[in-house]
């Protein structure tokens, strides 16, 4: 049986070397806490707060968060592999330089997230609210943003500037007012999309789906020379 910590005492006992692993911690605020660093190993965090906690540079391995309070953590630069979040708070949470791997986020208010840099990688981002996210220079591949339940992605204001989307399925998605100015963008499902007041310029367009998308006509008409499906 897996260990259970509800306190801040119980979960500096059980760190060692850096370390936090196997365990599942609940109901605690652990804001004062600071894992820049650490490897975080298969740690469940349920109804915990960590409100502007550093997690810079860690490792964070198949480990859970629902119910969890993120505001402002940091997560830069961080690994952040096979992980799961579910109704959570990660309103302007640091993702600058991480790598994001084969991890979900459902149903979770991601708004203001800051993702410049990072590597998202076979994720998944089902009911998530990233309006006004920033996925400057990121690169996003094999990754969906879409949901199997028609509860449309809330991306509007969104940056993808100079972004990198490979294999990227926005499927139904509010991206109004989104930019994807000098972004490349192979094989992106941006059917039934909104895209009203979507900025394109200077992007590469390569078999890109667009059936159905709401596009204003400046957004129309420059698409229309691009290589689009």
């Amino acid at each position: 049986m897996e260990s259970v910590y509800e306190s801040v005492h119980d979960v500096r006992d059980h760190c060692r070397g850096d370390r936090l692993e196997g365990c599942l911690v609940q109901k605690a605020d652990l804001s004062v806490l600071d894992f820049s660093g650490y490897t975080v190993d298969r740690v469940a965090f349920k109804s915990v707060g960590l409100s502007g906690v550093r997690f810079g540079k860690s490792l964070v391995l198949g480990s859970s968060f629902t119910g969890a309070r993120l505001r402002g953590a940091s997560f830069q630069g961080a690994r952040f592999r096979g992980a799961n979040v579910t109704p959570s708070e990660l309103i302007e949470v640091n993702f600058q330089d991480a790598y994001i791997e084969q991890s979900k986020f459902f149903d979770s208010t991601m708004s203001s997230t800051r993702f410049q840099g990072a590597h998202v990688l076979g994720c998944r981002f089902g009911g998530a609210d990233l309006a006004v996210a920033n996925f400057e220079r990121a690169t996003i591949m094999h990754t969906v943003f879409s949901d199997s339940r028609m509860v449309n992605a809330q991306m509007s204001g969104a940056s993808f500037r100079r972004a990198v989307l490979v294999d990227v399925d926005l499927q139904h998605a509010n991206l109004y007012g989104a930019d994807f100015r000098d972004a490349l963008l192979v094989k992106v499902d941006l059917r039934d999309a909104n895209l009203m007041n979507a900025k394109f310029e200077g992007a590469e367009i390569v078999d890109v789906a667009l059936d159905r998308a709401d596009l204003d006509e400046v957004t129309k008409n420059f698409l229309a020379g691009r290589r689009t499906r």
